[in-house]
């Protein structure tokens, strides 16, 4: 546990995959401070801890959380963010979870953190191509409401969130070419077990509209629809 001596820490790193071998694993913490090797030798990386004023958010994380995407990375909830949902929904907004125990002061955020991955389980979600919500892939319409994506040739889910401090009102625009999907077609969108089916030029000229309460979150599951 270094904080200023970075020729320290690598040094111990490589002695820990040494003693841990190529099939140990090894979690590092670069505490805000980057490294090309130290994610070389690493196995995760827990990111956190933030001290800067700006809040990390979508498309504006900060430099330790997208420096060098080597390895998998992990959240911890510790930093400026409004509420510890926000910090959690704007994580896995870009892909990355964060650690169950969050809050020592808000219980309640520990169980917020455990519905949402119950929510993501079962989807095979790792058999997705991903893009990120900071890459902006679906417009949202909402400066507050942010919307990532995963997707695979005939089918795709939407997880879109709303971390603003009201509740907001989003129109959802996938970007399909971005996907490798074509403007034409019919798919089918279910949204908290509802089902309706839609053109993808009607989705891409009026979007999805939908309502999300203060810090919470939505799955759309978007599949290919093939009239007979």
């Amino acid at each position: 546990h270094v904080h200023s001596d970075v020729d320290e820490v690598l040094d111990f790193l490589r002695w820990t995959r040494e003693k841990v071998g190529s099939d140990g694993y090894i979690f590092l913490h670069n505490s805000a401070t980057p490294s090309f090797i130290g994610e070389n030798l690493a196995d995760l990386v827990y990111l956190g801890e933030h001290t800067d004023p700006s809040i990390p958010l979508p498309g504006r994380m900060s430099p330790d959380m997208e420096f060098v995407p080597i390895v998998p990375r992990n959240g911890i909830i510790y930093g400026p963010w409004r509420t510890d949902e926000e910090g959690v929904l704007a994580h896995a907004l870009e892909g990355w979870p964060v650690t169950a125990s969050i809050s020592t002061t808000k219980p309640t955020a520990d169980d917020f953190t455990l519905n949402l991955y119950k929510a993501l389980s079962g989807l095979g979600l790792d058999r997705y191509e991903f893009l990120r919500a900071g890459e902006k892939p679906v417009g949202t319409g909402n400066e507050n409401v942010y919307a990532s994506i995963y997707y695979r040739s005939n089918d795709a889910v939407i997880f879109c969130a709303n971390i603003g401090e009201k509740k907001a009102r989003a129109i959802l625009k996938p970007d399909f070419p971005r996907i490798g999907w074509s403007r034409k077609g019919m798919i089918e969108i279910e949204l908290g077990g509802r089902k309706k089916i839609y053109s993808t030029e009607e989705i891409s000229k009026k979007g999805i509209p939908l309502s999300l309460p203060q810090d919470s979150y939505a799955l759309l599951k978007l599949a290919k629809y093939k009239t007979r």
